[in-house]
């Protein structure tokens, strides 16, 4: 059984405000960045945007339109430091000992790749 909201009561008034066709409204829109803890684990923030042009600055400042998109740049950003890491440690094979041994010391001194 349905049931027909004339508008004489004070909840068929309430019900009637909001039940309305749906309209698609673009903002405020959610905006997501990630970021790289330091146990390794990334994690998602999240921003409320109102306007399209705070949503181009933020999208300027590095938020994204998805979750899967921002943990996807970690990623990429991260797998870009990886290579370069890498490359680094195959040229300094051929650096002087002391070269490699100041290279080996201050590699000690953090737990993030060194990528010069």
């Amino acid at each position: 059984m349905s049931v027909v909201r004339t508008g004489e009561t004070e909840t068929d008034r309430e019900m009637l405000k909001w039940n309305k066709p749906y309209r698609f409204v673009p903002f405020p829109a959610m905006l997501y960045r990630g970021r790289l803890e330091t146990d390794g684990k990334i994690t998602v923030e999240t921003q409320i945007v109102q306007s399209e042009s705070e949503q181009l600055l933020a999208i300027g400042a590095g938020w994204m339109n998805g979750p899967d998109l921002a943990k996807a740049r970690v990623e990429a950003s991260e797998n870009d430091i990886s290579q370069a890491a890498a490359e680094a440690a195959a040229a300094a094979v051929k650096m002087s000992g002391k070269a490699q041994r100041e290279r080996a010391a201050r590699d000690a001194d953090t737990h993030r790749q060194l990528t010069d």
